[in-house]
């Protein structure tokens, strides 16, 4: 028969391991010493790596609609971001906000904030506020504003009757109240929650991080230590995220270690022996070293390229960890082999890394292609988990080829010399070889029990049990289609965090009807246009009437015209020749109600400047307001924006140049994607495994390895749904880690199947191959599975997700592995040569005849 150019392919890659085999024998200090070195050279880029913590940066797809505005509104407007304290204070006694005593203590904690609380260098509220002009006060609006912020307001008005009435005065009351209720005659009856907001001015959004760190330290913790207060007090700020995922990571950190630690002792068990010399336990020290230092390169090399890190790459060294232990199994299975036949010395790792190389090459290319794929996701934050992970996997390839190959070396140099340990005195009378060292008390009943299994799968009832197991993938992939998409703020912190009250909180208190602050951005000056300014106004009672838009006015716009008409100026062809008087106005008063110019300054800018400086006419403005939704989902967000955005376009105003804009509304938009997203991926991560496992071990091998994946991922996104685990870009990333440890048990078997005597019938074949590769798979997924089970204990719903995700792919992973694909591989053999000789008019060759493969062989 001829060769196929896979057997030449994979006989060139085999003929190099076992040249590195016999190098790294001869040579093994050496090759730890240059292989430290390379880590260490590496690791040292960790002093350059950077965190990244904007969540919408790092989670919402380039190439959706939002991040695009994001990113018109960063270029024209600068950033927009503030720094943010909100707080919510409720009776404890269940009552109504709208009394004497609870008013007071709001009144206290809005004094604090703004004039008591200070930073290490002693700034203030009043140091980070937004203004609008450098001599204005500070701004910011809350039901305490109708009692001129005074105590002695407070109390008088409480004491004749008239606080009711004041509270009434402040209009939308919606906004400064939670959950009120009102009479027949729409009077107040009680209110649920005082919302309390301050916020900083975008330019010292950094350098305000202490002073908010101080507005939770010195006001809510101590709140919640003050047994006398008459109020609960609920908090978050722009850095409670960033703080309280800071907070998950040292608390779970602990865990992972134990995991890493707990996969670590599960190898080092499966080696030791009750003599010290044939014990081998002391490798998995090895396995751990080699573990930190494919860590250390992993985040040195993103140092190094200037690629920033986030919280899910922390993830990866637990997956790591598991897939490395995976590949050292399967070296020192084929060496143990070599050493067990009685090969000589100088022989054995040649050998064994020349039947080990090509497999644990096939797994790592697959999965290093898995996660060099995510890099190519435009979600940021999986790019760089993908690339963080990648880099891994990668220098664990090749610290597992030398480094654990050289540890193995001078581990077995010790065995053979009757030494304890590396560092024993060798013994002087000659040592025997002790054959089969590797066999524990359970390695020959798993042996026959694989044995067994592969007699049973032969027989119709092994087509059965793959037939099942394809359909139960289906049934549990239709119910993955049905999964839920999102992730809360809550899902992502820690239990026990005071986000999660918060966010519990403010549901409960507005009965689920939330508020969002949309923005709408108009370019150009369509204001000297009456039939586009009628438009607008159009666009505005539609998004008032149909979508519960709360200003239905545009603020800055309404008070111009209000302007123009009282110095009897024409509203449109007057419009650009006094915008810059407009501004230079001090506050007046039209119809009984006072307005302050200098309040939109921001909200607008002309050709040369901006606010009281503008001049050329208006090239960009902006009209911040205030919507409400009945339940806050990101498929409700997401309505609302299409509902905005269409109608205006519906208008004749150009979806580039005008649009409306909230944070919200890129999670809404990154959910609305996220699942063709997955179908998309994965699909591309399969087809990537596919063509390696192609190049590797054939093409009907290849087939069998993506049926096997393929349903693998089926399963996990099914489980997802039963066990309330959501779609959303954690998902996404762990099902893209999924594909990566999957294929290591399969291909490992898929390997040895391409390998086994070419004599042997294809199902002789499946058996040899399950008998040789059964129980290092079995093991290997032991080991990750024990790690796996830490995670459980998790305080974050994240990190619990990987637990489950991880706990799915690994049984999955050995039942498909283990079960389905000794079934279908001599199948697809059969097939595969049943069409060669359909195609080639030849007979297909009798059982006795058979060799496993076609008289002409096209890899």
């Amino acid at each position: 028969n001829k060769k196929g150019r896979t057997d030449m392919f994979v006989e060139t890659i085999d003929r190099g391991f076992e040249n590195l085999g016999g190098f790294v024998a001869k040579n093994p200090l050496r090759v730890i010493a240059v292989s430290l070195a390379l880590s260490l050279t590496a690791g040292a880029g960790l002093t350059k790596l950077s965190l990244e913590t904007d969540i919408v940066k790092l989670w919402v797809p380039t190439s959706v609609s939002a991040t695009k505005r994001r990113n018109i509104l960063t270029e024209n407007y600068g950033s927009s971001t503030t720094g943010l304290v909100k707080y919510i204070l409720t009776a404890k006694d269940g009552g109504s906000i709208s009394r004497e005593s609870i008013l007071l203590e709001a009144l206290e904690i809005h004094q604090k904030i703004t004039t008591e609380v200070k930073d290490e260098d002693g700034k203030g509220f009043q140091s980070y506020c937004n203004r609008p002009t450098p001599s204005s006060d500070c701004f910011f609006d809350n039901i305490l504003s109708v009692f001129d912020y005074d105590e002695d307001v407070i109390r008088a008005s409480a004491s004749n009757g008239t606080l009711i009435s004041k509270i009434e005065s402040k209009k939308p009351l919606k906004i400064f109240l939670f959950g009120a209720e009102y009479d027949d005659n729409f009077s107040l009856l009680t209110a649920k929650a005082i919302p309390l907001t301050y916020s900083t001015a975008p330019e010292y959004l950094e350098t305000s991080v202490e002073f908010i760190g101080s507005a939770i330290d010195d006001i809510y913790w101590k709140a919640q230590d003050d047994i006398t207060r008459k109020t609960d007090v609920f908090v978050t700020t722009s850095r409670s995220i960033d703080d309280e995922v800071t907070r998950l990571i040292g608390n779970d950190s602990f865990l992972f270690a134990l995991s890493i630690l707990a996969i670590v002792l599960v190898l080092a068990g499966s080696l030791f022996t009750r003599s010290l010399v044939t014990s081998r336990s002391t490798l998995g020290m090895s396995a751990l070293l080699i573990i930190i230092l494919s860590i250390a390169f992993s985040f040195g090399m993103m140092g190094w390229c200037g690629i920033e890190a986030n919280t899910l790459c922390f993830i990866s060294p637990f997956v790591v960890t598991g897939v490395s232990v995976d590949d050292i199994i399967i070296v020192l299975e084929f060496f143990q082999r070599e050493v067990d036949k009685g090969t000589p010395a100088v022989e054995r790792m040649p050998i064994a890394l020349r039947q080990a190389g090509s497999s644990i090459t096939l797994t790592s290319i697959s999965t290093v292609v898995a996660f060099a794929s995510a890099a190519l996701v435009d979600i940021p934050g999986v790019k760089s988990f993908g690339l963080c992970a990648m880099f891994s996997f990668l220098w664990v390839y090749v610290l597992t080829c030398t480094m654990f190959v050289a540890f193995l070396a001078l581990d077995q140099r010790r065995m053979d010399q009757g030494r304890g340990c590396l560092f024993c005195r060798k013994r002087e009378e000659e040592v025997p070889v002790i054959p089969s060292t590797r066999k524990s008390s359970y390695a020959i009943p798993l042996q026959d029990m694989f044995k067994k299994l592969s007699t049973f799968l032969k027989r119709p009832q092994g087509l059965l049990t793959f037939f099942l197991l394809l359909v139960s993938a289906g049934v549990l992939g239709y119910q993955g289609t049905i999964n839920d998409v999102g992730l809360t703020q809550a899902e992502a912190v820690p239990d026990d965090s005071y986000i999660s009250d918060f966010d519990t909180k403010i549901l409960e208190t507005t009965e689920n009807n939330v508020l969002v602050n949309p923005t709408l951005y108009i370019e150009g000056n369509p204001f000297t246009n009456p039939t586009k300014v009628q438009s607008l106004y159009e666009h505005f009672e539609f998004c008032s009437n149909e979508l519960g838009l709360l200003y239905p006015v545009p603020q800055w716009h309404s008070v111009y015209t209000f302007w123009l008409k009282s110095e009897g100026k024409d509203e449109f062809t007057d419009f650009d020749s006094n915008i810059a008087n407009f501004f230079n106005q001090s506050v007046f008063e039209i119809n009984g109600t006072q307005y302050n110019p200098a309040r939109y300054w921001d909200d607008v800018v002309c050709t040369d400047g901006h606010g009281n400086t503008c001049k050329g006419g208006i090239v960009r403005s902006k009209f911040p307001s205030l919507i409400s939704f009945e339940k806050l989902t990101t498929e409700a967000v997401h309505e609302k924006d299409l509902g905005l955005n269409g109608n205006l376009n519906k208008l004749g105003f150009d979806d580039d140049a005008s649009f409306w804009y909230a944070s919200s509304f890129s999670f809404g938009d990154s959910d609305a994607v996220i699942a063709s997203y997955l179908v998309k991926n994965l699909l591309i991560l399969v087809a990537a495994v596919s063509v390696v496992s192609w190049v590797f071990v054939g093409f009907e091998e290849a087939i069998s390895i993506a049926i096997c994946v393929s349903s693998i991922l089926l399963s996990v996104v099914g489980i997802m749904k039963l066990w309330d685990v959501k779609i959303n870009f954690i998902s996404f990333s762990l099902l893209v880690m999924a594909v990566g440890l999957c294929v290591d048990y399969n291909a490992h078997v898929a390997h040895a199947f391409r390998h086994a005597d070419k004599i042997l019938t294809a199902y002789e074949r499946s058996e040899r191959a399950l008998c040789s590769m059964g129980l290092p798979v079995l093991k290997g997924g032991a080991t990750t599975l024990t790690g796996t089970l830490f995670l459980a204990f998790s305080s974050s719903n994240v990190f619990r997700s990987v637990f489950k995700i991880m706990l799915c792919t690994v049984v999955f992973g050995c039942i498909y592995g283990l079960i389905a694909l000794p079934v279908i591989l001599p199948v697809a053999r059969q097939l595969r040569e049943a069409a060669s000789s359909c195609l080639s008019n030849t007979p297909i060759k009798s059982k006795s005849e058979d060799n496993g493969d076609t008289a002409v062989e096209k890899d």
